[in-house]
């Protein structure tokens, strides 16, 4: 059944992939040749012939995917319930909690890489204004006090970064915490029966 499914996912992912290059040629050829805000050939051509490649593998995993978070949980959900209605609220009150947590711990991670992406920039606005300004930096002997600066602002940057990375294990963590628990509530009611 899995090669089968998989072979069904490539066929479509494959015709999906067809017409969204026809379509995109078809926008291109109704456009006019002396159109000054059409793409040139040869991006066009890459974007056609290779680049809309790196799609496929997006096609093939995420539909997919997504469709077995969804029907699996509710198949299952009633075979448990024909052995142990008990079991299968158990479930059932546990299975909502990992997305919800993972949602609250995906919002903190936003923030967090906002807030990280916005210090890096600041940091690069920091850098090439030094940059430019490195003539008269010397001329007034700034040069080791800029150096002091940067040096502080990239340990910034590298805990703002720390501080991102830790977030987006914790989600990991989170997952795995939700997953075990609501197992470990089915096996204790299994062992207790």
């Amino acid at each position: 059944c899995e090669a089968w499914g998989a072979r069904q996912v490539f066929r479509a992912a494959r015709a999906r992939l067809g017409a969204l290059r026809a379509r995109m040629a078809t926008v291109l050829a109704a456009r006019s040749p002396l159109d000054k805000g059409r793409p040139a050939s040869g991006l066009a051509a890459s974007v056609l012939g290779e680049q809309a490649e790196a799609v496929l593998p997006y096609l093939l995993r995420y539909p997919t995917a997504r469709w077995r978070c969804v029907l699996v949980p509710l198949a299952l959900l009633p075979a448990v319930a024909w052995c142990s209605w008990v079991a299968a609220l158990v479930l059932l009150v546990a299975a909502p909690l990992i997305p919800i947590f993972m949602a609250i711990v995906g919002w903190r991670a936003q923030a967090a890489s906002r807030t990280q992406l916005g210090a890096l920039g600041d940091m690069q606005a920091f850098l090439l204004d030094r940059l430019r300004g490195l003539a008269t930096l010397r001329a007034l002997g700034a040069v080791e006090a800029t150096a002091l600066r940067l040096r502080a602002r990239a340990q910034d940057l590298h805990a703002r970064t720390l501080a991102v990375l830790r977030i987006a294990f914790l989600s990991s963590a989170v997952l795995e915490l939700f997953s075990a628990l609501g197992v470990a509530m089915v096996a204790v009611y299994v062992g207790f029966h």
